[in-house]
């Protein structure tokens, strides 16, 4: 038969474990912290972990793609009347008059935030999630290699549209409504991002033929 623990020695249990784990260095890189509770990692970068999905993760500011966003904004306004731009549009459209099934409360009430604010629109929105997209295929290093981390980055994203007031949002939230934006329009995003690429290519094709050596010859010049 299995052994019974009264309720005192289960308690006891616990808390030995946890201050063994208490002992030991935080998990994230470089950091000589020690642990909180039973988690990985310290305190800081357990923070980090709930809001960007990854204790070595940390916030992308909008600066950072700057250069990004007025690709992403160029190439949308050139080509705003294309079929995926509509249907992602529309669908960004649905999401803030909270017509798209959403099963979280949480990202319910923050979209409805969103679009209180008189300040989000839908191209803003898609502006900055194919901005932030590229910027990340081209920094790869940027963020751990953690497939969440894309996730609540794009969640963070569309969150700092508009301000909060200190109002924090929790991890699953943040995670819920990364996994509607990716699932919904990650696929016009790669497609925003291949084309921005492809174009950023032949621009730096054509520049660098400026370049290019001319066959030497003979001239006529008496």
């Amino acid at each position: 038969m299995p052994r019974k623990y009264t309720r005192t020695q289960l308690r006891q249990h616990r808390l030995t474990h946890t201050f063994q784990n208490e002992q030991r260095e935080c998990a994230a890189s470089g950091c000589t912290k020690r642990r909180r509770g039973m988690g990985s990692y310290c305190s800081t970068h357990a923070g980090h972990r709930d809001r960007y999905g990854h204790g070595d993760a940390s916030y992308i500011r909008p600066t950072e793609y700057t250069y990004e966003r007025k690709l992403v904004t160029e190439f949308l306004t050139r080509n705003v009347d294309h079929p995926a731009t509509q249907a992602a549009l529309s669908w960004t459209r649905r999401l803030l008059s909270n017509a798209v099934r959403i099963d979280h409360d949480g990202v319910r009430r923050e979209i409805q935030r969103l679009e209180q604010s008189g300040k989000v629109t839908p191209k803003m929105i898609l502006v900055d999630l194919a901005a932030l997209w590229l910027y990340l295929h081209w920094q790869p290093r940027r963020l751990p290699d953690d497939p969440q981390c894309l996730t609540f980055a794009l969640a963070v994203c569309v969150l700092r549209l508009a301000p909060s007031y200190g109002r924090h949002q929790g991890s699953v939230t943040r995670r819920e409504l990364g996994k509607c934006l990716q699932i919904s329009l990650g696929p016009f995003l790669l497609n925003v991002v291949k084309a921005v690429e492809t174009e950023v290519n032949q621009l730096r094709e054509e520049r660098n033929a400026f370049h290019l050596p001319f066959p030497v010859g003979r001239l006529a010049v008496n």
